[in-house]
């Protein structure tokens, strides 16, 4: 199945509809000191699937994932549970993915930053010491990562930007899409993706009002309350009016914010940049 049941030929298109692209981090993971790539926990299981009864119901959903099992079964869950009945078929997307060299001096730095916090003795300490030192550890190695800005660490390694580009390109096709849905639809778009590339599209686009001033993205993630956590993300919700004219949202953490809708534009450039390179 896909998206052409809400495009009827002859119907009136993009009029009062209304899309919830979700970007979604994986449920709760094992903990392996050694080995990044674990798949979920059962509360990591559970978690996701509670979120997904708890999707409004729609004329549709779609899921999408990176190529990780821990990202694919956070987003079949979330589809399966939805009350929503049109499923659609998930498909991976390669930008919801993390470029990066494993075996580069930079992942060496954030592998030793897991070691020291996350390594002798975390087993012995009692739950909540572990949510606290796990908390510190993904504040510390996502504000060192976001620290590079528009730099890549190595030649195979995206930088923050490029990560944020990525992601600004699937926000893109479905804000896009929203002019060929038959009107008065609803649709969920589900993206489980990874803790780097949500906050480095967050830092890029998120715009805050702080003291009466309009702020755009962050210094560190403590700004917006901490880094990623598990099942945690922001959705952005486009809607159209009866002209079909456009207005973006961003809900994050239980607040509504404006998205940076210049920033967007020239992120998915830069994705489009990216695209040309990867062909050479």
């Amino acid at each position: 199945m896909n998206f052409e049941s809400l495009n009827v030929e002859k119907e009136a298109k993009g009029e009062n509809v209304t899309v919830h692209s979700v970007f979604i981090r994986h449920g709760e993971k094992f903990h392996d000191i050694n080995n990044p790539e674990t798949d979920l926990t059962p509360k990591g299981e559970e978690a996701s699937r509670e979120i997904g009864k708890n999707r409004p119901e729609v004329d549709a959903i779609k899921g999408y994932s990176s190529d990780t099992q821990r990202t694919k079964y956070t987003t079949r869950s979330i589809v399966e549970q939805s009350p929503t009945e049109n499923k659609l078929t998930q498909r991976i997307r390669n930008g919801l993915g993390i470029r990066y060299d494993s075996g580069n001096e930079f992942t060496k730095k954030l592998q030793g930053i897991k070691e020291e916090l996350l390594g002798k003795g975390y087993d012995d300490l009692s739950e909540e010491q572990k949510v606290a030192r796990l908390d510190e550890y993904n504040s510390v190695i996502t504000d060192c990562y976001l620290a590079l800005g528009d730099k890549r660490p190595d030649p195979n390694t995206y930088s923050p930007v490029e990560t944020a580009a990525t992601m600004a390109k699937i926000l893109n096709n479905n804000i896009r899409m929203a002019d060929r849905l038959k009107a008065n639809s609803k649709v969920d778009l589900v993206n489980a993706t990874h803790d780097f590339n949500i906050v480095a599209f967050l830092k890029e686009v998120l715009v805050r009002n702080i003291d009466d001033k309009r702020v755009v993205g962050f210094d560190s993630v403590k700004e917006i309350g901490g880094s990623m956590e598990f099942n945690g993300g922001f959705e952005v919700l486009i809607k159209t009016d009866d002209g079909g004219h456009k207005t973006l949202k961003i809900l994050f953490r239980g607040e509504e914010y404006e998205i940076d809708e210049t920033r967007l534009t020239e992120l998915v450039e830069i994705a489009k940049g990216l695209k040309k390179q990867d062909k050479k």
